[in-house]
């Protein structure tokens, strides 16, 4: 049986409440004539830690109607793209762990297919054109008209390429490239029949 949605909110609620709590902890909270910096967020974790045991309460003295009750598929595929993404996009090194630079060109696609296949209703086809389309559509922002330096291609490529496109090349080239991909998946469909 799934856990009802409200007792799974609650127990998020109380998690985020006590890490507030332990990390405010450490802050001078002052007086009421004199507010310290740990004031607010102490008096908030503590609101929210009231309220989420409220919901686990609540939401554990009820009887669980069917569109309460809460699964992990789309919450755990968007956490698990999110993490993706984090790791990937410009690689990381912690130790003996590593993961790859992977760049926007690669890191952007997958977290949006990760992420969209949270949904029942998913369909890989659509979730790909809209990844590469929304991944083309950051690198253009992002990268070339507001000038931030995000990595676009996997550090094997970059070191393969040896700055022949150039920096702007290879990002019109990526971005082109992505859009070229999404717009041929949206136009060659398999066609749907007539219901």
């Amino acid at each position: 049986m799934a856990p009802r949605i409200d007792i799974v909110g609650g127990a998020i609620f109380v998690a985020i409440a006590l890490a507030s709590l332990y990390q405010a902890a450490d802050l001078d909270t002052g007086s009421l004539r004199s507010i310290g910096p740990g004031m607010l967020p102490t008096i908030l974790a503590a609101t929210l830690l009231v309220c989420g045991v409220a919901m686990v309460v609540g939401g554990a003295l009820q009887k669980t109607p069917e569109y309460l009750r809460a699964t992990l598929r789309g919450p755990g595929l968007v956490g698990l793209a999110i993490l993706f993404f984090a790791l990937t996009i410009e690689g990381m090194e912690l130790g003996p762990l590593f993961s790859p630079r992977l760049g926007l060109v690669i890191a952007g696609p997958v977290t949006l297919l990760l992420a969209g296949y949270g949904s029942t209703e998913a369909a890989v086809r659509d979730l790909a054109a809209v990844g590469c389309g929304l991944t083309a559509f950051c690198m253009a922002l992002f990268n070339d008209l507001l000038g931030m330096d995000i990595p676009i291609v996997p550090a094997a490529v970059e070191a393969g390429l040896g700055g022949t496109l150039g920096g702007d090349g290879t990002l019109r080239a990526a971005y082109l490239l992505l859009a070229v991909i999404a717009g041929l998946i949206t136009v060659f469909r398999p066609a749907q029949p007539d219901a």
